[in-house]
């Protein structure tokens, strides 16, 4: 379905009422500290723009059962993002633990402390942290399926060490490959790398861009850092 700019407009604010519904009934049920409500209406608002584009009335569907799933996919795309779970081998899920433990016995910006406490270097917390950082949410179940850009799948046949040597060094390189822009989104949505966490409707405030704009640099990075792991 063709629409000028205007007409698209005037279909968001009809249905402006029906998108604040759908976000707070979707951001309700997220369990994500990096999302805001307003995260929820930009997505509910493009996966209505979506739908409209691609809505055919020679298909018999009605319009607004139409745009409304269309705002229900989208939704439901933005509460799968932000729930990937990652799946570690069993060692490093040891270690995750441990790091944990000693994180609520000393200063945890105490390295030194953390250090003697856990047992682990100075360098694998801060590779533990890095990992922890960047995941959405964390699961200690290594019989998830679930898995993301971080997954470890197959790695039981590299020791610790070089397992923590190869995927340091792809992680950095991956990084260290993205756009500064696409960069700072990335470290800031999942508050990693000394960043801290915001949102993408945050982000596009205070980059002055467009919260489709921050998707689409996000959904780059993501894609490049796959990529590179």
């Amino acid at each position: 379905m063709d629409c000028t700019k205007k007409e698209t407009e005037e279909f968001l604010k009809a249905y402006e009422p029906l998108i604040t519904k759908l976000s707070y009934l979707y951001y309700g049920t997220s369990e994500s500290d990096s999302l805001e409500l307003e995260d929820f209406k930009q997505e509910a608002r493009i996966g209505m723009i979506n739908a409209i584009a691609s809505f055919d009335e020679s298909k018999g569907t009605a319009f607004s059962s139409y745009i409304e799933n269309g705002m229900r996919i989208a939704l439901r795309k933005l509460l799968s993002e932000s729930s990937r779970l990652i799946r570690f081998p069993k060692h490093r899920i040891e270690q995750l633990k441990v790091l944990e433990k000693a994180e609520e016995k000393v200063d945890s910006d105490d390295y030194e402390s953390l250090a003697e406490v856990s047992g682990l270097s100075q360098k694998k917390i801060r590779f533990l942290r890095s990992l922890r950082s960047m995941s959405h949410s964390l699961s200690l179940d290594e019989e998830t399926d679930e898995t993301s850009y971080l997954d470890f799948i197959g790695s039981e046949d590299f020791s610790p060490k070089v397992l923590d040597d190869i995927m340091l060094e792809k992680i950095q390189k991956g990084m260290d490959s993205l756009p500064r822009n696409e960069r700072y989104i990335l470290n800031s949505f999942f508050g990693s790398f000394g960043e801290k966490r915001k949102s993408r409707s945050a982000l596009s405030e205070e980059l002055n861009m467009s919260y489709a704009s921050i998707r689409r640099s996000y959904e780059r990075a993501i894609t490049t850092l796959r990529k590179a792991l």
